[in-house]
């Protein structure tokens, strides 16, 4: 584990001295990011601990289209659960050209694939802020909202259900 802490950091301090920032959201712009989150709902007694890596490919000025993965540990009242999710995600930055906070709207969904239990779909609306602290490094904040449908494997019920959750991250840009 150690090992492989050592060459994430080692990767990333890589690709930071790599990346060119022009405009961190003009078109032909890549955002590199990951996120750790945390979800909790009282009334159903789960907590849910997130880790979000994803990109973000901006095809127009300010709009950017990409692909959300997560790798969550469920902790409910009887067990924990871990799942991988992936999907695509939209998101549109309010942000000029001389700012370098940019809040931001962001909408995705997920594919979420329990093994043996259940499989989820997750549709997930965002409102956040990215600040720029270094010319290709920005932090974001994230506070989401996500409307849940899942449905147990080998059963024709459908549940559904609503969680708020927030995520704070780090990116670099690569900009062309």
């Amino acid at each position: 584990m150690k090992k492989k802490s050592i060459l994430f950091v080692v990767i990333i301090i890589s690709l930071l001295s790599l990346s060119n920032f022009l405009f961190a959201f003009d078109r032909g712009s890549l955002i590199l990011s990951g996120a750790v989150g945390y979800e909790n709902n009282t009334s159903a007694e789960v907590s849910v601990i997130q880790l979000n890596p994803s990109f973000l490919y901006f095809i127009f000025s300010k709009i950017g289209i990409g692909v959300n993965t997560e790798y969550m540990s469920i902790k409910t009242k009887d067990n924990i659960l871990t799942a991988y999710s992936i999907g695509p995600k939209i998101e549109y930055h309010f942000s000029m050209k001389e700012n370098r906070t940019s809040p931001f709207i962001g909408f995705s969904t997920m594919y979420i694939d329990y093994k043996d239990n259940y499989t989820e779909y997750d549709y997930q609306l965002s409102i956040g802020v990215t600040h720029i602290i270094k010319n290709s490094i920005a932090i974001t904040i994230e506070p989401y909202f996500t409307f849940q449908q899942n449905k147990e494997k080998g059963a024709d019920n459908l549940k559904s259900g609503n969680l708020l959750g927030f995520k704070f991250g780090i990116g670099t840009f690569f900009s062309k």
